[in-house]
């Protein structure tokens, strides 16, 4: 569970790509999920090694679970998250800047 830090339950930068990989992880768990992720956003599977390091592209994955109410809700309780958590993430790393590099 990601542990929240400082007034109105403010997270890092390092906790928000924690939080935006573990709900990666949680999206590829399931081909159902897999595929409606890959239709919405356009990416390819092969691309997603390079990307999934880059702030842009983990921004994005919790902007999918954002956008489905009940697959934020089951990614919160299957890792047991404050559901809340989720959008603070992506407030996070949506104000962050520019991506360090793609992890190629």
């Amino acid at each position: 569970m990601i542990s929240l830090y400082g007034k109105a339950g403010h997270i890092s930068t390092e906790q928000a790509l924690e939080l935006a990989t573990d709900a990666l992880i949680y999206i590829a768990g399931d081909a159902n999920r897999m595929e409606k992720f890959l239709a919405q956003t356009g990416y390819r599977p092969e691309q997603i090694r390079a990307w999934a390091k880059t702030h842009t592209f983990l921004r994005g994955v919790l902007g999918f679970l954002l956008d489905d109410e009940s697959m934020l809700l089951a990614f919160a309780a299957n890792g047991n998250h404050d559901a809340s958590i989720v959008a603070r993430a992506h407030d996070v790393l949506s104000h962050h800047g520019e991506d360090p590099g793609r992890g190629e």
